[in-house]
């Protein structure tokens, strides 16, 4: 009596999902791979994230918007945000951090932070 190797078919999904909603999912994993890509232990590259050189360092005030470090930075303003919202803060582009909190997303970018007299 042999028995032959079964087949193995296509895995079902589980759940019935309507047409729309398929490709909604397709953008999902295909963002999650982006994300899987540009994480390199864990923390993301800062360096492709900026539209232009970095500058080596800034002089920062005591307050700054998020969108005017981003300016200073040469990135955009929600990738600041995002930088910042992997820390733990939750800010929105109008915002004011202090000098300490700008640090740290200078030093994400490898910038050199100076205080403004």
């Amino acid at each position: 009596m042999d028995e032959e190797p079964l087949e193995s078919e296509p895995e079902k999904p589980r759940y019935l999902l309507p047409d729309g909603c398929k490709g909604l999912i397709d953008v999902i994993r295909l963002q999650q791979k982006d994300d899987d890509e540009d994480l390199v232990s864990g923390i993301l590259i800062g360096s492709e994230e900026l539209s232009g050189d970095p500058p080596e360092s800034i002089e920062l005030p005591e307050f700054v918007t998020v969108r005017d470090l981003a300016t200073a930075l040469h990135t955009q303003a929600f990738l600041v945000v995002k930088v910042l919202m992997q820390h733990g803060f939750f800010k929105n582009v109008n915002s004011q951090i202090d000098f300490i909190t700008a640090s740290l997303v200078c030093t994400h970018y490898g910038v050199t932070p100076f205080k403004a007299p």
